[in-house]
């Protein structure tokens, strides 16, 4: 398979120490260029990063045909407007998470991609970690019998506030429950396999006093009998991440596996480690799988989100969000 040429939107923050690295240690992928702010940025990001091509606009980029992929890596409310021009101009895409900030737009994302007959993901890059597909896995495999319940936790505190656009709702959807949250929510459902219905969700902001949260709690219906709760901040301090599965015949825990590290044990289960991976490559190599259209790594193929469990996703993030809205501090 020839390597599949990648652009990004996006020449700062994870664009600049995280995604285009992980492009370039890909071996399905190799980076075309990218387009940020500026003509400027996008020359100074392309020599940074040994790419060929720098675009003055989106416009510039989407008639390259040399770029076959483009990962979007924006402010959340640019994600569907941008993903949907690229689309439209026979662009694959990965889209950062959040998808979009609101469910209809999730819903437009996935209409374009399927008029047009590309591929769109998103960077829930949580997925490619060897232990949380390890808990899944087991999770399917009935392990622990009938889930009863799944907690996922995890607090990133802020030392000062955010970007002016994670502040706005307007532009963010959400600070904490889009920036740490919607990847908690996203392994819950992949964990569990189980459909999921908000019914409770408390949203805060603790900290620096902005408008948008930066604590947030949520509260699920899985399936016909099971109970969720996520929990993020990025106001609070944690000791660690953690990812619990209860059910009728045991249990799993997978604790401090989201900064790459961690363990995983429960019942009938002896400790696991994490090994040394790289989540982006995996998720970069993925991706590339997907669009070739062949399975990647692993008995059940590609793992990059699908179209359902997007859906999913960006209506839990509607509704926690509709849930909180008469509380105050949001």
């Amino acid at each position: 398979m020839e390597p599949l040429g990648w652009a990004l939107v996006g020449t700062s923050g994870f664009a600049e120490s995280t995604f285009a690295p992980a492009i370039r240690r890909s071996t399905r992928a190799r980076l075309v260029g990218a387009v940020g702010s500026s003509l400027e940025r996008s020359q100074a990001f392309a020599t940074r990063h040994g790419a060929p091509s720098a675009f003055a606009s989106l416009e510039a980029l989407a008639r390259d045909p040399g770029v076959q992929a483009v990962w979007v890596a924006t402010p959340n409310h640019l994600h569907a407007p941008m993903a949907m021009e690229l689309m439209r101009a026979g662009k694959h895409v990965l889209v950062e998470k959040p998808m979009a900030i609101r469910v209809e737009d999730a819903r437009a994302m996935l209409e374009t991609s399927r008029r047009e007959g590309v591929r769109l993901k998103v960077g829930y890059h949580h997925r490619f970690r060897p232990l949380h597909q390890a808990m899944r896995e087991r999770v399917a495999a009935g392990a622990v019998g009938r889930v009863g319940e799944v907690r996922v936790h995890f607090f990133a505190p802020y030392d000062a506030p955010p970007p002016a656009w994670r502040q706005d709702p307007a532009t963010s959807g959400g600070w904490a429950i889009n920036d740490v949250g919607t990847h908690l929510i996203d392994l819950m459902l992949w964990i569990s396999g189980l459909p999921a219905r908000v019914v409770g969700a408390g949203l805060r902001s603790q900290r620096f006093g902005l408008p948008t949260d930066d604590t947030a709690t949520v509260l699920f219906a899985l399936g016909d009998c099971a109970v969720g709760v996520m929990e993020t901040s990025t106001a609070l301090p944690s000791p660690s991440s953690r990812i619990e599965v209860y059910g009728d015949r045991g249990w799993l825990r997978a604790d401090d596996t989201l900064g790459g590290g961690g363990t995983l044990e429960g019942t009938g289960l002896a400790p696991m480690a994490a090994e040394p991976h790289d989540p982006f490559v995996t998720e970069v190599d993925d991706f590339c799988a997907a669009v070739a259209g062949l399975a990647s790594q692993g008995a059940e193929g590609p793992v990059c989100v699908d179209n359902v469990d997007l859906i999913q996703t960006a209506r839990a993030m509607d509704a926690s969000l509709a849930q909180a809205m008469g509380g105050s501090g949001r």
